[in-house]
């Protein structure tokens, strides 16, 4: 289901092996502040998604809405996708595991919401969807 490029794969695996490559010493000698900095880091990057849109929105009184933020909170947001995704990488070392997670986690997402009928023992995942129009329910 995830069309991104196969680049963008390559570009996950290369990251994660320089994130574990260039982990300072005290890291490289605890993996489990290694794990735990990877998960915090989503946070800290959703934090700074969360500052763009109090900017964007003007939810602060004490500081003007900003309307160029708007931009910075789309950077922010794919941050927070990609930092995500270096996570679940850093957890599975394997870039089609980490494809499966996202993608098997899209797929039960969009059937919660009835955008894909849940799957058949016959049917492969994501048959029979064609007839299915945006937001259709089944």
């Amino acid at each position: 289901m995830t069309t991104l490029q196969p680049g963008f794969w390559v570009c996950i695996e290369m990251m994660d092996a320089y994130l574990d490559c260039n982990a300072s010493q005290p890291y490289k000698d605890q993996p489990l502040a290694q794990d735990w900095a990877r998960v915090a880091k989503v946070t800290e990057e959703a934090g700074e998604a969360v500052a763009e849109l109090i900017s964007y929105t003007g939810q602060n009184p004490r500081k003007p809405q900003r309307p160029e933020a708007r931009e910075a909170l789309l950077e922010e947001l794919a941050d927070v996708v990609l930092t995500a995704i270096e996570g679940i990488q850093h957890f599975t070392k394997d870039v089609a595991s980490t494809r499966k997670v996202i993608d098997d986690k899209l797929q039960a997402t969009c059937r919660r919401v009835h955008l894909l009928p849940e799957p058949t023992a016959n049917a492969p995942l994501g048959a029979g969807t064609a007839h299915m129009g945006r937001f259709a329910r089944s």
